[in-house]
C-alpha cells in the first residue's frame, strides 16, 4: 500500500488565517479586499498576462503594481520558482516570503 501523502489544501486555512493576522483584508480585490484566491487572479489583466497558466493560491495586492504570490505546497521541494513569472514593467511580483 502506498504511503499517504499530506495535501496543500490543508494549508489555505492557515495561510488565511495569518494574512488575516497580518491585518490584509482576505476579500476579493473586487469585492473591496485585497487577497486574490486561485483563480480569482483572472479578473486583473496584468495578473493574468503574468502569470500565465499559473495559479497560485493567493496572491496579495500591496498596491496597483506590486503584487505578493503565496503558493503552497505540502512539501518544499514541489514549489515552483518566481522566474516563471513573465517580467512586466509596470508590476512587481514578490514570491511567498520575499516580504516577510
Amino acid at each position: 500500500m502506498k504511503k499517504a501523502k499530506d495535501s496543500e489544501v490543508r494549508l489555505y486555512g492557515f495561510i488565511l488565517d495569518k494574512l488575516k493576522e497580518l491585518g490584509w483584508d482576505t476579500r476579493s480585490p473586487k469585492n473591496g479586499g485585497q487577497v486574490y484566491a486561485q483563480n480569482e487572479l483572472r479578473y486583473n489583466e496584468q495578473l493574468k498576462i503574468a502569470l500565465g497558466l499559473l495559479c497560485p493560491e493567493y496572491i496579495v495586492e500591496l498596491s496597483e503594481r506590486e503584487y505578493w504570490v503565496i503558493e503552497a505546497k505540502a512539501a518544499i521541494k514541489d514549489l515552483y520558482c518566481h522566474r516563471k513569472f513573465r517580467p512586466l514593467r509596470n508590476i512587481r511580483l514578490c514570491y511567498n516570503d520575499d516580504l516577510l
